[in-house]
């Protein structure tokens, strides 16, 4: 017959057990996102319109954020936030 020690034996190994099996899957589960997140920016980036958000940011010039918001906010420059949203 199975007594009671024995029984806490096999529960608490088999909670040990779960809870290992649940800490590796949810490691498996993040490097699966992380690798999904890596795909998706790369495809992204390859993507013209990206690039060309990118020139786009790069050929404006600005001091500093009070100064961007200045010359290129919605409300101040309407055409070049339009740009910037469209490219």
């Amino acid at each position: 017959m199975v007594d009671a020690q024995t029984i806490g034996v096999l529960v608490t190994a088999s909670v040990t057990v779960a809870a290992i099996y649940y800490a590796s899957t949810l490691g498996e589960a993040r490097r699966s996102r992380h690798i999904q997140l890596l795909l998706q920016t790369v495809n992204y980036l390859q993507n013209g319109d990206a690039y060309k958000q990118y020139v786009t940011m790069m050929n404006m010039e600005w001091k500093d954020y009070d100064d961007f918001e200045k010359k290129y906010r919605s409300d101040n420059n309407p055409d070049a936030y339009a740009r910037a949203k469209m490219t």
